[in-house]
């Protein structure tokens, strides 16, 4: 997959991630089972089936931010996918005492 690619899937994925489906049916039978979010779950481990989703730590927007990292080149470009401004992404990085 090129690096334009890999950009335009995590930045489609980022804008539709928590967007609830049109289904109130499928909504609450996901509910119900516990099905979690995306970054419930760690891309290392996703298709080993003893995994657990991680429902606790970090919060989702570092989360996201991280996850970004793997295919954005600087805090520009991430603050960009995440459709936030720059200063945005500089004032939460220093709020949660990671270095910028």
């Amino acid at each position: 997959m090129s690096t334009s690619r890999a950009r335009e899937i995590a930045q489609l994925f980022s804008r539709l991630q928590m967007t609830p489906g049109p289904s109130k049916r499928l909504r609450t039978l996901a509910s119900q089972k516990a099905w979690h979010p995306p970054f419930a779950w760690d891309e290392d481990s996703i298709d080993d089936p003893a995994a657990a989703p991680d429902l606790g730590g970090k919060s989702t927007w570092m989360q996201e931010y991280e996850d970004h990292r793997w295919v954005c080149e600087d805090d520009a470009e991430i603050a960009a996918a995440m459709n936030i401004q720059l200063a945005s992404v500089k004032r939460q990085l220093d709020r949660k005492g990671e270095a910028a």
